[in-house]
């Protein structure tokens, strides 16, 4: 990836000379995947690669661990490495990788219910014009919280079982959808920004990011919730 460590072309030279400072105990051995999810042929002769230099190290030298698959790696590439001792998945965790199953849900609150009585703009710059007798529901989020405003116009939410568009730029802290359609909707209605369900890959893909980046921008202001 040429980001951290050492190449193939250095490695077993630096591993001896490490070697030689009594205050460093070397304890493992990895590398990272880079092309696990896109060149299979580049894929296999990094795993060969590192296998031949774990071999020619392990010589001389026990590793405890030895890592080189990543969630890609475990999904696809499982059987061509028998040399490790350990794995490193990361949004495999989450089930966006391969033929895993999602499991996060990611929700708000509404915080607000506005009947319209006459044709009204919406948010930050007036993108959204609504008809009378709508109803507009506030919901506590927004891009301080990794909801990126780039989805402004371009996504659902659920609430109490109804798909509701989003309507209006999305605010630093909330976001408006057009609840028309929900009855008896009410202050502290749970809204469902995406589930298990409506993928979160199609919420990366409109904002032109990868689930990772998605996943990791949601703020610290969101309760995390392990069920």
């Amino acid at each position: 990836m040429t980001r951290l460590g050492f190449s193939k072309d250095n490695i077993i030279i630096n591993f001896t000379n490490i070697l030689k400072y009594k205050n460093i105990k070397i304890e493992g051995i990895y590398t990272h995947l880079s092309c696990a999810d896109s060149d299979k042929e580049y894929t296999n002769n990094q795993i060969n690669e590192f296998k031949y230099i774990v071999e020619n190290l392990s010589k001389n030298y026990e590793f405890k661990y030895i890592h080189i698959l990543n969630s890609d790696g475990v999904e696809y590439y499982s059987d061509k490495v028998d040399f490790d001792t350990h794995v490193r998945v990361g949004i495999i965790m989450y089930g966006y990788c391969g033929d895993t199953k999602p499991v996060l849900k990611l929700t708000a609150p509404v915080i607000n219910v506005t009947n319209v009585d006459k044709y009204t703009k919406v948010g930050y710059g007036g993108t959204v014009i609504v008809k009378p007798n709508t109803k507009v529901a506030v919901i506590k989020i927004g891009y301080a919280d990794g909801i990126s405003r780039s989805l402004s116009n371009n996504i659902n939410v659920i609430i109490n079982g109804i798909k509701c568009r989003q309507i209006g730029n999305i605010c630093m802290d909330m976001m408006m959808a057009d609840v028309t359609d929900v009855k008896d909707i009410k202050v502290n209605d749970e809204a469902i920004i995406w589930d298990y369900e409506n993928d979160l890959k199609e919420i990366a893909k409109l904002s032109n990011k990868i689930t990772y980046e998605v996943i990791s921008n949601l703020g610290s202001r969101i309760e995390r919730v392990i069920k």
